[in-house]
């Protein structure tokens, strides 16, 4: 089963950014099943600096608005801030994975997410590259996780108890649903990744644009070929000026001498 974040600006029809993590079929039985589903969203509304929705097919959850940001009354350094989370693809990103299995991870990501009073754990970028190491390269993205303590907060200061708190209701939500299966139920949290860019989806998205760039090109040295071959076809058809035949009084007087041989 398969449960869909939207995040949006504005309207999700004037452009939106969408997320999914799978949890088990058998969550969809469990009695409270609804509930966990939107208390995991509110716990992931409270992490995005966006508008967001909750879609969940089989539990009859489709677009089920969960927060509402109002980032149009933003003021303009802020607005661009969120352009600029959105953009780059940075994201939280909330990992959990199964015990035994090194591979078996389950990421939550949760887009345009709010300030960390955390230290990134990310390697430094190097200047050459746009984007941080792939998330697919799992040894990489582990060093970004922080592990809290959830069951001391007490440790960090103020700002940092306040943020760390916004998970525990998200952990402990998707650790029920993703253990909801009867024998694969050993699903544990793995760490929080603040700020991570998705280097998958920037390649996705500059492909994007060079492809719908291309298009464009295409169309207008189309357009171009298509005028100058209407522009020949007129030059081709327009009439030609008619030549006057010269006359004698176009070749002048003829002197006497003339005249007398």
């Amino acid at each position: 089963m398969k449960l869909i974040f939207t995040f949006s600006v504005t309207n999700p029809s004037e452009g939106y950014t969408t997320t999914a993590i799978d949890i088990a079929d058998e969550a969809a039985q469990l009695p409270d099943a609804r509930e966990r589903i939107l208390a995991l969203a509110q716990a992931v509304g409270a992490l995005t600096r966006v508008n967001l929705a909750i879609t969940c097919l089989p539990l009859g959850l489709k677009n089920v608005r969960v927060k509402e940001a109002h980032v149009d009354q933003l003021d303009r350094k802020e607005q661009q801030e969120i352009a600029a989370l959105l953009s780059e693809f940075a994201e939280t990103i909330v990992a959990f994975n199964y015990q035994g299995r090194e591979l078996a991870v389950r990421k939550l990501r949760i887009a345009a997410p709010i300030s960390a009073p955390i230290q990134n754990n990310e390697r430094p970028r190097s200047p050459h590259r746009l984007v941080s190491a792939n998330t697919k390269k799992s040894a990489s993205f582990k060093d970004s996780l922080q592990r809290p303590d959830f069951n001391a907060l007490t440790q960090y200061d103020a700002k940092q108890q306040t943020y760390y708190a916004h998970f525990v209701p998200l952990i402990e939500n998707m650790l029920v649903l993703l253990n909801a299966h009867p024998t694969h139920n050993e699903w544990r949290f793995q760490g929080i990744s603040p700020r991570w860019f998705d280097e998958t989806q920037q390649k996705q998205a500059a492909k994007r644009h060079q492809v719908a760039q291309h298009k464009v090109t295409k169309e207008i040295t189309r357009e171009n070929r298509r005028k100058d071959l209407e522009d020949k076809r007129a030059r081709q058809q327009a009439p030609k000026k008619a030549v006057r035949p010269k006359s004698e009084s176009d070749s002048g007087p003829t002197s006497e001498t003339d005249s007398d041989v």
